[in-house]
């Protein structure tokens, strides 16, 4: 308002301006809205994301609170879709203080009881509800079902993953009615989306956690499998080392004895003959007599490679000792050097013998396969980490790795029984990268573990 004066200075007449700012403040009131919404959706998203598997529940609830309050709402709800589009149920409710929680009724309902609602949120239509009264004619069940809740307006929003519906959230007014703003519905599709984006990760992370129980029950499957078959192999081998036993103290007692008689009666016989001239028949005795200490010699490394007595009566050491000094009596050539623990009494009878069958097929295949001119076995243990550690190096051709396993079925034997004892088995290149490198390390018996010495040999041409 502005005051007219005339010449005198006296006012004359006002002169005013009227602007109706009506739209201006519902703009404001829109914008703040906005904002305030727009806040609500970013706390929405980062309660999502950091959320994990086990708190997605909660943080659901959290959500739907959140947004029950900020928009002033009186229930605010979850809907899950079933795949095949049939039937729909609700996980997750807020309500207001006072207000009757109605998801218990809401479980696995036919989509085509309420087909006037559903059809819209099929089509990925927002139901928008400002007056129940003013239902269609078509929409009867669904206006029974809201005077059964006591619904005065309601808005549902759809959740889609890539075009298909999942499910739907919402919200009730039951106190009175509201007429929801169309400058909000984008906002709730924004909503929506970030449902939809921490459905499919509770899903995905769902499945991770169910994929990793199966996955812990097959190990736990596999490994008891694996002890059983570790029983078994140990258990096979002190069958097989048993049977080796009788079998080498039966050709010891019974046939070596035989031999030895039949060398004595040669013997006697050619005592008797020996003043008469029959050369035929002292020749035929001393062929006899020949054969029998061969056949005696045999037998005799045949116990041997069964089961060495050494070994049962005198320890793994000395055992080491008489097959390394027997192997190089046919392979003398080759210089070895030998390391071996001199008191291995906390060793156990599988322990023991997985250690001398694996020097013994070690040795074998040196001698027909490697082309080696110097060998090195070492046997020491290592308290630190309560093993036994054997290693048997050679300089000769090496082995081919990839076809180790296929067709070293000693190499294979001698690895499974390293591991039916827990053990560690590899067989890699010489240490200049020429000839073949065997480690084993077994577990040692601690309450058995005493002073070890070290005793070092090199047996030479």
């Amino acid at each position: 308002v502005s005051q007219m004066l005339d010449e005198q200075g006296n006012i004359e007449y006002y002169l005013s301006h009227f602007t109706d700012i009506t739209h201006f403040k519902n703009t404001q009131a829109a914008f703040a809205r906005r904002i305030k919404i727009e806040s609500v959706v970013s706390e929405i998203a980062i309660n999502f994301l950091e959320s994990g598997y086990d708190s997605m529940n909660i943080t659901i609830n959290n959500c739907l609170q959140l947004l029950g309050h900020e928009l002033a709402v009186d229930r605010s709800y979850l809907f899950r879709i079933s795949d095949d589009l049939t039937f729909m149920s609700n996980t997750h409710q807020w309500c207001e203080e006072g207000i009757k929680p109605m998801s218990s009724r809401m479980q696995n309902i036919k989509l085509t009881k309420y087909s006037w609602f559903t059809f819209q949120l099929l089509d990925n239509k927002v139901v928008r509800i400002d007056d129940v009264d003013n239902l269609p004619a078509e929409a009867s069940n669904e206006y029974a079902e809201f005077q059964h809740q006591s619904m005065k307006s309601m808005l549902a929003v759809p959740i889609s993953d890539k075009g298909k519906i999942t499910g739907f959230f919402g919200f009730d007014r039951v106190k009175e009615k509201r007429n929801w703003r169309d400058e909000d519905i984008p906002l709730f599709k924004m909503i929506a989306k970030v449902f939809s984006l921490a459905q499919y990760q509770h899903k995905i992370e769902q499945e991770n956690v169910e994929h990793l129980e199966k996955t812990i029950n097959l190990l736990d499957e596999n490994t008891a499998l694996l002890e059983k078959n570790r029983a078994l192999v140990v258990k096979t081998m002190h069958a097989q080392e048993q049977e080796r036993h009788y079998l080498a103290h039966e050709l010891h007692d019974e046939l070596g004895q035989l031999m030895t008689a039949i060398r004595m009666d040669v013997n006697y016989l050619q005592s008797l003959l020996k003043s008469q001239e029959n050369k035929s028949v002292n020749e035929m005795l001393d062929s006899i007599d020949g054969l029998s200490r061969k056949m005696i010699s045999r037998l005799h490394s045949t116990i041997q490679r069964i089961r060495p007595e050494t070994l049962d009566h005198f320890g793994l050491v000395a055992a080491l000792n008489e097959l390394v000094s027997d192997w190089r009596k046919h392979n003398r050539t080759v210089k070895v050097k030998t390391k071996f623990i001199a008191d291995g009494k906390y060793l156990n009878e599988n322990t023991t013998i997985t250690l001398y069958r694996a020097v013994q097929e070690a040795l074998t295949n040196i001698s027909k396969y490697a082309h080696a001119d110097a060998i090195e076995l070492s046997l020491e243990n290592n308290p630190s980490n309560k093993l036994v550690k054997l290693t048997i190096v050679d300089n000769g051709v090496g082995i081919d790795f990839d076809n180790v396993e296929k067709d070293g079925v000693g190499l294979l034997a001698m690895k499974e029984r390293v591991n039916a004892l827990n053990g560690q088995y590899s067989i890699l290149p010489g240490g200049d990268g020429h000839g073949t490198c065997i480690l084993i390390q077994l577990p040692i018996d601690e309450s058995k573990l005493g002073r070890c010495v070290l005793q070092e040999n090199e047996i030479l041409l």
